[in-house]
């Protein structure tokens, strides 16, 4: 029921936190900058990512193969050490000692 002269209760959200891995943006302020500056973070695939040579094919007649080269590579940003965070080897399919 509302009154005159009085408003609708208000109601919102708050944003307390927020991760991203997005490539050029090793932070959360690089990743808004970049939105704000329009950067292109795309690339060529680096060598590490995988081999034009052997799955790009850009009149696409073959379908185990891209037509695209270009793409998001994330690179070092991707690189995670689970022993650093006291993931044993074998939680994340490692071998374990024999």
């Amino acid at each position: 029921m509302s009154h005159a002269g009085t408003s609708a209760p208000k109601s919102g959200a708050a944003i307390i936190g927020m991760a991203c891995l997005f490539p050029g943006a090793p932070s959360l302020d690089a990743y808004w900058h970049n939105i704000l500056g329009k950067v292109d973070a795309t690339s060529d695939p680096p060598p590490q990512a995988w081999d034009p040579d052997v799955y790009y094919d850009p009149e696409f007649n073959d379908t185990d193969r891209t037509y695209c080269q270009r793409g998001g590579y994330l690179g070092a940003l991707a690189e995670f050490d689970p022993l650093a965070h006291g993931i044993p080897p074998v939680a994340v399919g490692g071998e374990p000692d024999q």
